[in-house]
């Protein structure tokens, strides 16, 4: 921008690709909002509405098994999701290890269901699986992708992770 409020046609390249917004705003959004008030509305609609009714030992693990996970992921996205908003050190890091979480926790769970269900009757491994497994694979590989690759997120976090340990920090 000039003094004069227009643009000017002298924008450097990595000034065009600097700051949250695009697909990274899309991401903050989605880890600040949208997947909190999901888990959120996941485990107090459903899941422990259910666990109060069931008097099944297995289901009653499971089920709390699924709150502290979906709790926890909720927890650490609101977190990370800020982290990225306000461009603080190590946010990519530690949305890539948000992402990891997510993915690995959904993995345990779908493991805990096969050690506690497989041979009884309920749900299909092909769903359980599905929706442990697969649906968080997903976003797990294009978030990661994205993060690894985007000139956006490059140009916004580079200067920020550049620099040194913060004021009155051990080292």
């Amino acid at each position: 921008m000039t003094g004069l409020g227009l643009s000017s046609p002298f924008v450097t390249e990595s000034e065009r690709y600097d700051g949250v917004a695009g697909w990274l705003l899309l991401f903050c959004i989605d880890l600040i909002v949208i997947v909190p008030a999901s888990h959120l509305y996941r485990v107090f609609g459903h899941t422990i509405p259910m666990l109060l009714r069931t008097h099944d030992p297995k289901r009653q693990i499971l089920w709390t098994v699924f709150v502290v996970m979906y709790i926890a992921i909720a927890a650490v996205a609101f977190v990370t999701g800020l982290r990225l908003w306000l461009v603080r050190r190590g946010a990519v890091r530690m949305a890539r290890l948000w992402l990891l979480m997510m993915l690995s926790t959904h993995i345990a769970y779908f493991f805990l269901w096969l050690v506690l269900f497989l041979h009884g009757r309920t749900d299909p491994v092909a769903k359980i699986a599905w929706n442990h497994i697969v649906a968080p694979l997903i976003p797990f590989c294009i978030w990661n992708a994205y993060l690894a690759r985007s000139r956006r997120v490059r140009d916004t976090y580079q200067q920020v992770d550049r620099v040194g340990p913060a004021l009155g920090a051990e080292t």
